[in-house]
């Protein structure tokens, strides 16, 4: 059965029955929010007999929620929240499905992601004190640290009735952190989506502006310059004179015409430029 032509079966034997109390459907759940880069992630499981999801955020009022996002029935059960900034405080969202008829169920239970902060301790230790997701169960969370955002090992594991941890082995210099939930079997199609990630919290001053080069790819196709990153990242292509030849928001896999042979940077959100020999 589509899903359309389901969701018009529901519809219609709704209005035949003049039922008017048409939310007698399940809300659709949000399986977990999770951290991608710096943005949040939310992931569902996508239901037949449905149109379209609503994604709601709260809004500044504490308990008012506003819509966020519409998501196509097609689009894989995933929303990226590019106005959020996980680095700076914890997020809250609910969900609703709607049918082809106009139909919203009801909204979903909440989802509030980690967020996590560090403050220096005594000597070279480090205090970590987060908020504890909201929205599912689990047991443990897992301490990630590391010298830079790509590379970092787990430290340690405690409880999830506890939210602090002390790092009293951290290394000299900049060192970076990140609390991490793994759920157990169930859940979405895709094993990776079983993973709760928090913001990554750093004493590096200059921040993660880095960060967006984990989730990019930039090669050369054609005599193009091919960039895949988050959609929504600002993308800016320079000749090697500086001249600024484009100046995008991406919308996740994009083409750039250039002129000819030769050397070009690409910078994608704030990271560094990347260089870039294309042969024409």
């Amino acid at each position: 059965v589509q899903p359309h032509e389901k969701s018009d079966r529901r519809c219609c034997d709704s209005i035949i029955n003049l039922d008017l109390t048409v939310h007698e459907s399940e809300a659709t759940e949000i399986y977990v929010v999770t951290v991608q880069a710096t943005n949040n992630l939310v992931i569902w499981e996508p239901e037949a007999a449905v149109d379209h999801y609503n994604i709601y955020r709260e809004s500044s009022t504490s308990g008012v929620y506003t819509l966020a996002a519409e998501v196509p029935f097609d689009e894989g059960g995933m929303w990226l929240d590019t106005a959020s900034d996980a680095r700076m405080h914890s997020y809250r969202y609910r969900m609703t499905s709607v049918d082809s008829c106009g139909v919203e169920s009801p909204q979903s239970p909440i989802h509030r992601t980690m967020h996590l902060t560090i403050n220096q301790g005594v000597g070279n230790s480090w205090n970590l004190v987060w908020t504890e997701y909201q929205g599912t169960t689990y047991s443990t969370y897992r301490i990630y640290r590391g010298a830079s955002y790509d590379n970092m090992q787990m430290i340690g594991e405690i409880p999830s009735n506890n939210t602090t941890f002390t790092d009293n082995n951290a290394p000299e210099g900049y060192v970076y952190y990140q609390i991490v939930v793994l759920l157990g079997p169930g859940g979405t199609k895709d094993g990776n989506e079983g993973i709760i990630r928090s913001n990554v919290a750093t004493n590096n001053q200059n921040g993660i502006g880095d960060v967006i080069g984990q989730w990019s790819v930039v090669s050369v196709e054609n005599g193009h310059i091919m960039v895949e990153t988050l959609q929504g990242q600002p993308v800016q292509v320079y000749d090697v004179s500086g001249r600024r030849l484009h100046n995008v928001t991406s919308s996740g896999k994009d083409y750039f015409e250039v002129p000819a042979t030769g050397v070009y940077l690409v910078r994608i959100g704030n990271a560094k430029a990347r260089r870039v020999v294309v042969e024409k």
